[in-house]
């Protein structure tokens, strides 16, 4: 189930939930190594579409990625608050595996209309994106794989987000005010994740995945495990070809992402 207001308005209800997914990063990564990304579209759809019609009237896409939780077990999201002040910004600010600056997590929004729609309701057909690094996320008693997730956020128009200037001390210390200007109810599921491995586990990546799997955030059930060499081009540039022995990363799913994969949706692909 999804519940969410934009704006003040209130959108139908749907049977969408959100996805949580976790990516554990090699012990030589040289930043934090476990991080979960939360994910959810809501959509849509009329009743009776009339024929020629795509099905959809339009969506939303919710994306809050790159969470630094610091649970050792998974299970410990539940009853979990996040008010992502300035104050907890500092402890998610963070550089890659590569070196790059990470921006701290944000929740990224991303609305699409369809024209069918737009036509019908007077609105404007489209897209829009706004981006929040204010936001409160909560989690609420675990059920199986899931929690019931409540998010609010306070959004900013993507276009005014990336400003010319920096923001003064005053203005990165207070948080939002007023109310939210994105509210989301739902229900949130463990479904998925990858585990990156070094060199040294090449012997049996997959066996080590789930070692590492247990020892990160406590989970004992990796389906579906896919192992992913490191890729690299050919001398003459001509293809992109998997390096067996190398570096690599396997990816999994939990007992709910298995169960999806059998209903017939994609599988990840493997290398």
């Amino acid at each position: 189930m999804s519940w969410l207001q934009l704006h003040g308005e209130t959108w139908p209800v749907t049977d969408d939930e959100a996805d949580l997914r976790v990516y554990i990063l090699a012990p030589d990564a040289g930043c934090p190594r476990v991080s979960w990304d939360l994910s959810v579209s809501h959509y849509i759809r009329p009743e009776n579409p009339p024929a020629g019609h795509p099905g959809i009237d339009r969506w939303l896409d919710i994306d809050l990625g790159g969470l630094i939780l610091n649970v050792r077990d998974w299970r410990q999201l539940a009853g979990l608050e996040i008010r992502a002040d300035a104050v907890w910004h500092d402890t998610q600010e963070f550089f890659g595996p590569y070196g790059h600056s990470h921006n701290s997590p944000h929740v990224n929004v991303h609305q699409t209309i369809l024209k069918p729609y737009a036509d019908s309701a007077g609105v404007e057909a489209g897209r829009k994106e706004w981006i929040a690094h204010d936001f409160i996320l909560r989690f609420g008693s675990l059920d199986g794989w899931s929690f019931p997730c409540e998010l609010d956020a306070w959004l900013i128009p993507k276009k005014e987000y990336y400003r010319t200037t920096p923001e003064t001390p005053e203005e990165t210390a207070r948080f939002a005010e007023g109310a939210p200007d994105f509210r989301l109810v739902t229900r949130a599921t463990f479904i998925s994740g990858n585990v990156d491995l070094t060199r040294a586990d090449a012997g049996d990546p997959v066996s080590r995945a789930r070692e590492v799997l247990r020892e990160e955030i406590r989970c004992d059930e990796m389906l579906r495990a896919e192992l992913n060499w490191m890729l690299r081009q050919t001398p003459d540039n001509e293809k992109i070809v998997p390096m067996p022995g190398w570096r690599s990363h396997v990816h999994f799913h939990t007992p709910p992402g298995n169960a999806r994969m059998e209903k017939g949706a994609p599988a990840a692909t493997s290398g």
